[in-house]
């Protein structure tokens, strides 16, 4: 994005999230957790990632082929909806406290 800055010479960084940062361990309820674990932002660039991943930009084109642009930014309305669903859930659980 137009502005950010990396926190460091050579790291990559994608709206805020910089190459290498740590996602903490989640718990999802029930018995089901998410390890710990460290973002690259390696399959953001072009070509294809030394671990065979492909490009972000690969990816997102074959969901367009795939989908289309309409129902593509219909799956991504309701996923938008949701997230703003859970968020608002969980800061009123927060008030509660």
């Amino acid at each position: 994005m137009p502005g950010e800055k990396p926190p460091g010479p050579n790291t990559l960084i994608a709206r805020g999230v910089a190459d290498g940062d740590s996602l903490p361990e989640a718990h999802l309820g029930g018995d089901i957790r998410k390890r710990a674990i460290e973002l690259s932002l390696e399959p953001a660039q072009m070509g294809v990632a030394e671990n065979g991943d492909r490009a972000w930009s690969d990816r997102v084109l074959d969901l367009l082929t795939s989908y289309g642009p309409f129902r593509l930014a219909y799956l991504e309305m309701l996923l938008r909806v949701a997230d703003e669903r859970a968020s608002e859930k969980a800061e009123k659980r927060e008030g509660n406290k």
